[in-house]
């Protein structure tokens, strides 16, 4: 029997439908994604600098796939010609500036011009050693030819022998190039060991080092105990000796306590405010806050989440200064270009990636979480609460607290589970228990350190007994990190490959994407 041509039409229709409607997903998508990146521009061209640096280094096709998917998903913003030029700048600054030998190269033999960042004492195998940290400006081989350039490297020496190489300088040294784990390329000096001194050029390096020594001197001279010594130190300078702690943090997935981010910088700037306040006001206030949170990104250095943090900090407080706004989505974009332009290869550091995805997570997804447990958990209103017994009271306001921070915990975590897997495939469960109340915590020994350093000096028993006090406090902090039973150690294992880790990235950032726009957007605050 002959079909007729209306029959024709509906099967044509019902063929024609799903890519009908995927093109209608995808129109109503890419209007959602163009207003967004209308108010955070600076994220969007930032994110295309990333991918063209991580194109030029990398030269993986998932790069290039997810690269032409966002210009894909970018054409209907005015501002896809500069996303375009963003990409192009990020592939040509990268091979101005970097050579990276090729994955799977043999051991290359040559002269290496090493500017050390830090130079640390450790025990390797027994026996004392230095570990060296730093950038090898540019590796030649035997013929002379330049085979690497401004790459990350480390390695240590036994038993060293002589003067101490200044971190203040670059160093020639003989010795064998191979590739390490991670973004570090392992560097093995010739034996015996030359060091040929470059001129001097200027550095915090070595300044910032002996800070740091004077203030960990400070802290072992005045706080009992040599493990509530090394969390102190580490908490407050960002350098970590102490295997132990840092491996018994690991398990509850609390690394970040220990590595220098915004939470820290906060709490410096909530500090600084309650010194500053009494005596200052309005601009002078904001501009004095500003000079002191860089003095401390000077103190500790520039690693990705120290320069993450200050700069969407002093950002924050700029725009307090000049009377503007400024959406945090664009402050976090401005870190991560300006991250970039001091090390491009950062981008390959773990550090790097779980700052940057973790805060768009919080900015993106806090809202919504905290939308999910208002409508879990109704909020009193002004009335009920102001009728309630002091006892009720108290309750509702740690009640709300909690909250608070179950639904910033839920925002961490929305990025932190997926990306701990791909980086080191496995994810302590506990941490999402741990990261309720361990941060607050941590933020309250650091404060009643400071305050009892800053009492010490104007009256020197109140400042001894609050020490005292500083030292219980965090051995009670250790005591929750090294003292938990093996038993407790639940990880949730799962081995994810790295193309599967940059995509899944991207969906973390369309999906960021997709929140951002049922938020409304606060101007001038700015999530560290």
């Amino acid at each position: 029997m002959a079909i007729s041509f209306r029959q024709q039409l509906t099967s044509l229709r019902d063929t024609l439908n799903p890519f009908v409607k995927t093109l209608e997903t995808y129109h109503s998508f890419s209007i959602r994604w163009s207003q967004f990146f209308q108010k955070a521009p600076l994220l969007l061209l930032s994110i295309g600098f990333l991918l063209g640096i991580a194109l030029a280094t990398e030269k993986r096709i998932v790069l290039g796939v997810v690269a032409s998917l966002l210009l894909v998903l970018s054409l209907k913003s005015k501002n896809s010609w500069a996303l375009v030029l963003f990409f192009s700048l990020g592939i040509l600054y990268a091979a101005a500036l970097v050579k990276v030998p090729p994955k799977g190269s043999s051991a290359l033999s040559g002269t290496a011009l090493f500017h050390p960042d830090s130079i640390s004492p450790i025990k390797q195998s027994g026996k004392d050693a230095l570990a060296f940290k730093g950038t090898i400006q540019y590796f030649a081989g035997s013929d002379g030819v330049i085979l690497a350039k401004n790459i990350p490297s480390a390695f240590s020496i036994k038993d060293f022998q002589g003067p101490l190489p200044s971190s203040d300088s670059a160093w020639t040294i003989k010795g064998v190039l191979q590739e390490g784990k991670g973004r570090l390329w392992k560097f093995k000096p010739t034996s015996p060991v030359f060091w040929k001194e470059e001129p001097k050029t200027f550095s915090w390096n070595k300044m910032r080092e002996g800070w740091k020594f004077q203030l960990k001197s400070y802290i072992q001279k005045n706080i009992p105990g040599e493990k509530n010594q090394n969390l102190i130190a580490g908490m407050v300078t960002g350098s970590f000796s102490d295997q132990e702690i840092t491996q018994g943090f690991q398990r509850f997935g609390l690394q970040h306590i220990l590595a220098i981010s915004g939470f820290h910088f906060s709490l410096f700037a909530l500090i600084a405010t309650m010194l500053l306040k009494p005596f200052f006001k309005g601009k002078i206030l904001l501009i004095l806050l500003t000079l002191s949170v860089t003095s401390y990104f000077i103190f500790l250095g520039p690693t990705p989440s120290v320069q993450r943090a200050w700069v969407m900090i002093v950002l924050s407080q700029a725009a307090s200064v000049f009377e503007r706004r400024i959406s945090p989505f664009n402050a976090l974009g401005a870190a991560l270009f300006l991250t970039l332009l001091y090390d491009p290869l950062s981008l390959q550091s773990p550090g790097f990636i779980l700052s940057f995805a973790i805060t768009l997570s919080i900015l993106a997804f806090t809202p919504l979480s905290t939308n999910l447990l208002d409508a879990l958990f109704p909020q009193r209103t002004f009335e009920e609460a102001s009728q309630m017994s002091g006892v009720d009271k108290m309750g509702f306001i740690a009640f709300n607290a909690l909250k608070k921070m179950t639904a910033l915990n839920l925002a961490v975590h929305a990025a932190a589970l997926p990306l701990t897997l791909a980086l080191f495939g496995s994810f302590p469960l506990l941490s999402i228990l741990f990261n309720l109340f361990f941060p607050t915590l941590a933020g309250f020994v650091i404060f009643l350190f400071i305050l009892s350093a800053l009492l010490y000096t104007l009256f020197e028993p109140i400042g001894t007994a609050l020490f005292a006090l500083t030292s219980k406090a965090s051995n009670l902090l250790l005591s929750f990190a090294l003292d938990m039973p093996a038993s407790w150690n639940i990880q949730l294992s799962f081995s994810l490959a790295a193309d599967w880790a940059i995509a899944l990235s991207f969906l973390l950032l369309i999906l960021a994407v997709a929140a951002g726009q049922k938020v409304e957007e606060t101007g001038e605050r700015a999530v560290f």
